[in-house]
């Protein structure tokens, strides 16, 4: 778990075959709720990344997006819930 601003991030990397959205989902969500416990006072955002081959360069790692480009799995402190979030374009 990193801090970025006033949130954290946890990063998930998956190995060797891509998982389904809807288990992406399961464990983003139980990865969430164990950074929660450590501290639920600030947001926290999850992002799910692929490598194929455990020796791989992890610069190369490809960023998943189980709930499509836009969006992200985050905990919400202030309603201290797991939420799909869909990012606002800015002007």
């Amino acid at each position: 778990m990193a801090v970025a601003g006033s949130i954290y991030t946890v990063s998930v990397t998956f190995f060797g075959q891509e998982p389904s959205k809807s288990e992406m989902d399961r464990i983003l969500r139980e990865c969430i709720a164990t950074a929660v416990k450590i501290d639920s006072k600030k947001d926290i955002l999850a992002t799910p990344w692929f490598r194929a081959n455990l020796k791989d360069n992890p610069l190369k790692d490809k960023m998943l997006s189980p709930y499509g480009l836009m969006s992200a799995i985050v905990f919400e402190s202030s309603g201290q819930k797991i939420v799909v979030r869909e990012a606002k374009p800015t002007r």
